[in-house]
């Protein structure tokens, strides 16, 4: 039966662009064309009492997966590396993740779970045995997976190759070797530290298992540039790679999932779909037209001036919980900035900010306010709803702490605010809260190219900027831009210290964390806002997965595969 909203909704959207983009299709490895914002739908009724993309929420499927088909994902970063053990931030994980394993995994609650291998953990988490799980595992090229693959893929990850993974686990290994005879991996550690086990059982690839002559080949510093050397062992394999455009996966048809009975990424990862293209785009509006077009089947923004569009042409939302933190960097770091010099100053900055607001505008109303850190719930706390300066814009305590700052010597310097130019909307409604409040400031916009690098260096003359705190299972698990990098304190430094000789979990623990979140309150280093969901924005006829606390596209698949045909159908 034809679905004449949808059908009417669509001739709109076609009659509106000046010209139809170019279908995807498949493996087709043709970028889409960035079309020019067009205007809204002027037809579409106001509601006051309900926003656009209200009703777009997912029906639930109860059906069983459908294999086949192919799906085009818009990503926001450029493709630039194929090696993700090097390259695990936002363009690299969505891919990833269908590629590689790691050893170990996490379920949904965050416990450790088998990956690639089966495994034994002492209690004082010192000695860990690894042994290829039950059922076996292959590689996407037909081979086994044995035990020396798991040893030298650790090995290489961990020998100053992958920063994190070095640091965390490589530094603490005392011994690694294989009993011939069980084919049991023994790893003994030369003490505790909080994060090794964080970095050997993660979501990311941070230590994915290869081929053990891969291992070889690109030892050093050296990164993964063929296709053909993209070995691993999970559900997709690489097939196409073009370099700052798109990447293609497609079904491993060597795949062993994992037993039945596990959760989150330690469930069982299937191949429903047929391929998968990751394209790059950094344009809002653009990724919005390719979404009502055909041209991607899922991407996590649509633009406000066209929700009640994609809302017409039967674009359904899906709402995932997660643990993603939102909140306001500042670089304390460089002393000469007046963000760094005052304290008060940044109390003054966060209370000009109204956070709902912001965030309904930053985050499309799929924002949490009120929540801790982006940690597990056992380590949220109230301290920062109970500061002065949390939730709405208040004018006499923005007055009150810029008193303070005045009194240690802040002489109106202008606060500079950094953001890329993809999101100039975080960086003009910053300014315009700071404005509004009387507080002197200046916007300064990166391209995405350039802006990691400047804001990395902390000499830079750069105050402030939003961010999306990545999850964490733990406190000192959360990332070092926020705990390390740009907040220097030697209280600080003493308690992180403490945290990472503490086990998780002990009375100590809890102990410490509470220290330093007063600290942190109290340095207003960091602005905590919220905790936000995890929106996606697809076809009705696409079934998402998400389990845990970050998404992945394993997993997902089409009803109607046969109007999503794939270049690179098994």
């Amino acid at each position: 039966m034809i679905n004449l909203k949808k059908l009417l909704a669509l001739l709109l959207v076609i009659v509106m662009l000046a010209s139809v983009l170019v279908a995807c299709g498949g493996g087709n490895t043709e970028q889409p064309d960035a079309e020019q914002p067009v205007e809204g739908n002027e037809n579409a009724e106001g509601n006051e009492e309900e926003k656009p993309g209200d009703s777009m929420e997912a029906a639930e499927w109860t059906g069983e997966p459908v294999y086949g088909g192919h799906m085009n994902v818009h990503v926001y970063t450029k493709p630039e590396k194929l090696d993700a053990s090097k390259t695990s931030g936002t363009w690299t994980l969505p891919w990833a993740t269908c590629v590689w394993e790691n050893p170990l995994t996490r379920d949904a609650d965050h416990n450790i779970a088998p990956g690639v291998c089966d495994f034994e953990l002492s209690e004082d988490q010192l000695t860990l045995k690894l042994w290829i799980r039950e059922g076996g595992v292959k590689f996407n090229n037909g081979d086994d997976v044995d035990i020396y693959d798991v040893e030298a893929s650790i090995a290489r990850h961990t020998s100053g190759f992958a920063p994190s993974a070095s640091k965390y686990i490589g530094k603490y290994i005392e011994t690694m070797s294989v009993d011939d005879a069980t084919q049991v991996l023994t790893i003994k550690f030369k003490s505790y530290n909080e994060k090794t086990m964080y970095y050997m059982a993660s979501y990311k690839p941070w230590i994915g298992v290869w081929p053990k002559e891969l291992c070889e080949k690109y030892e050093g510093d050296l990164l993964i540039d063929q296709v053909e050397d993209c070995i691993g062992t999970g559900p997709y394999k690489v097939v196409e790679f073009e370099d700052g455009i798109q990447l293609t996966v497609a079904r491993n048809e060597h795949y062993i999932p994992n037993a039945p009975g596990y959760t989150g990424f330690a469930a069982p990862k299937m191949a429903y779909l047929d391929s998968i293209t990751f394209w790059y785009n950094g344009d809002n509006s653009s990724a919005t037209l390719a979404l009502l077009n055909g041209d991607y089947d899922l991407t996590d923004v649509v633009d406000a001036e066209y929700m009640e569009m994609a809302e017409a042409s039967g674009i359904a939302r899906t709402s995932n919980e997660s643990l993603m933190g939102t909140g306001i960097i500042f670089n304390t770091r460089n002393n000469a900035n007046p963000c760094g010099k005052y304290p008060s100053l940044r109390k003054a900055i966060m209370a000009a900010i109204d956070f709902e607001e912001f965030l309904s505008v930053v985050c499309d109303d799929s924002q949490v306010i009120g929540n801790g850190l982006a940690v597990l719930p056992e380590y949220d706390t109230t301290v920062w709803e109970d500061q002065d300066w949390f939730g709405e814009a208040d004018q006499d305590v923005v007055d009150k702490y810029l008193e303070e700052a005045y009194a240690a010597g802040y002489n109106d310097e202008p606060v500079k605010i950094t953001y890329t130019t993809t999101r100039d909307d975080i960086t003009t409604l910053i300014a315009g809260y700071l404005d509004d409040a009387g507080i002197n400031c200046v916007v300064d916009q990166r391209e995405t190219s350039a802006f990691a690098s400047y804001t990395a260096d902390t000499g830079n003359d750069w105050d402030v900027w939003f961010t999306w705190t990545n999850y964490a299972y733990y406190p000192g698990s959360l990332n070092d831009t926020l705990m390390v990098t740009y907040w220097q304190d030697d209280t600080k430094n003493a308690l992180l210290a403490e945290l990472e000789k503490a086990m998780v979990g002990t009375e100590e623990y809890d102990q410490i964390w509470d220290e330093l979140e007063a600290l942190m309150v109290d340095q207003c280093a960091y602005g905590h806002m919220g905790v936000i969901d995890w929106l996606w924005y697809h076809p009705e006829t696409l079934h998402t997965d998400f389990e845990g606390t970050f998404p992945y596209l394993y997993n997902c698949f089409w009803e109607d595969p046969e109007n999503h045909p794939s270049d690179y159908a098994a």
